[in-house]
């Protein structure tokens, strides 16, 4: 009988300087112009990706020859995060330095965590397997939130805005639906689609003057209700009351995003 390989935690000191690379990155964009700030950006996401593959393999190297097969995916949340950093800093709401700071530390909590997550969810025998791939899903949504929020509040052409929505919404799909026992292909296809739908969305909030938060949230809200339809039909769980319960959510935060003040222009 094979004995149950146990779950390895990653060194906290390498995690804690690559983490402090990231924030001393996301520090110093505040004080770089294009075009060296996206040559800076790019050094960074790298570096993230690099590093935490490192931390997140180095269990595997231990025991196994070749890497499991899904191992370029594992570079896309914790680069979602490093690039969402870089743009949400950007944000008018970061106008303080103590509201900047706190964006940063933010931001860095956020890519550890995510690191850290990934780890746990290698493989479903981890204890903390199921704990791991719930954090990560609600982080995925999370950092929706923000990186849809950055690109919407410059209001660039809807060709740019809406094309960069569409790469993100399907990178952040990709990670949702890696946790579903589902074939790379059917899930990229899933990803490619929800990202065309709120591609779409983006066209048309080009139209609608509203904050850059209040664009955010509703491009999440369409995510949520289309990303949470897919998985449950992935799962053999779409039911008429799966459909309301998604449906009562997405007309709740409609309903806080025209009702609320604090989201108009």
């Amino acid at each position: 009988m094979v004995a149950r390989m146990r779950p390895h935690v990653a060194p906290p000191g390498r995690l804690v300087v690559l983490a402090a690379v990231v924030a001393a990155g996301l520090a110093l964009s505040l004080v770089t112009t294009p075009p060296l700030l996206w040559v800076l950006a790019a050094v960074v996401i790298l570096v993230a990706c690099i590093g935490s593959d490192q931390l997140i393999h180095a269990h595997w190297r231990q025991h196994r020859r070749a890497r499991r097969r899904y191992d370029i995916t594992l570079w896309i949340f914790p680069a979602l995060i490093v690039a969402g950093g870089f743009l949400v800093l950007r944000l008018p709401f970061f106008a303080s330095a103590a509201v900047v700071v706190v964006g940063i530390v933010v931001a860095t909590l956020l890519f550890g965590g995510v690191v850290v997550c990934q780890l746990h969810s290698l493989s479903s025998d981890d204890p903390h397997y199921a704990l791991a791939r719930f954090v990560l899903t609600l982080l995925a949504y999370l950092s929706a939130f923000g990186i849809y929020s950055a690109i919407y509040a410059p209001r660039v052409r809807s060709l740019y805005s809406a094309t960069a929505i569409i790469v993100v919404t399907f990178l952040i799909c990709l990670e949702i639906f890696r946790g579903h026992q589902v074939n790379g292909r059917r899930a990229a296809l899933y990803a490619g689609i929800l990202g065309l739908v709120v591609g779409e969305m983006t066209w048309a909030l080009n139209y609608w003057l509203v904050s850059p938060l209040a664009g955010g949230l509703l491009m999440l809200v369409v995510l949520y209700l289309a990303a949470g339809i897919v998985q449950s039909h992935m799962t053999g769980e779409l039911t008429a009351r799966t459909l309301v319960e998604f449906g009562s959510v997405a007309a709740a935060a409609v309903a806080l995003v025209l009702g609320v003040g604090f989201f108009a222009q």
